[in-house]
């Protein structure tokens, strides 16, 4: 197989390309472990060709990217959880950058039991996920 070749890309399907191969990559190394994502790394540049595997190891060391975050359950206005809407609502702005009204929308939505797609980078999820979690909210 020829590897492929990233030039003849678009800017937004290589930043596609990179980012679902970074993801792919973290995914497989943090579900089977270190040694098997170094033997999956080392085969990428046979297949996919060292522009690709130089693009993703470039994101990978920056933190460089963005990654989608599910948010599909919320109980923040629960007897036990009555005090975490407003701090849920300042979480999805710091870490979305959106507004008052978008994240307030957003966190009403979940309320209401409906799922949710956010964009963020691909460095900040990990904390953004644990610190839904001390609130009550569910996500993936």
């Amino acid at each position: 197989m020829k590897p492929l070749d990233l030039e003849s890309l678009s800017d937004a399907a290589r930043d596609t390309v990179v980012l679902s191969g970074l993801q792919f990559m973290r995914s497989i190394t943090e579900a089977y472990g270190a040694t098997t994502g170094l033997e999956l790394w080392d085969t990428i540049a046979d297949t996919l060709g060292n522009d690709l595997k130089g693009a993703i190891f470039f994101r990978l060391m920056t933190g460089d990217g963005d990654c989608n975050v599910v948010i599909y359950k919320s109980a923040t206005r629960n007897a036990g959880n009555s005090g975490n809407f407003i701090p849920y609502i300042k979480l999805v702005r710091e870490y979305t950058g959106f507004g008052l009204k978008e994240a307030k929308d957003l966190c009403d939505e979940t309320e209401l039991g409906k799922s949710v797609h956010v964009t963020i980078p691909f460095n900040r999820k990990s904390n953004f996920l644990t610190e839904l979690g001390k609130l009550g909210v569910s996500a993936s």
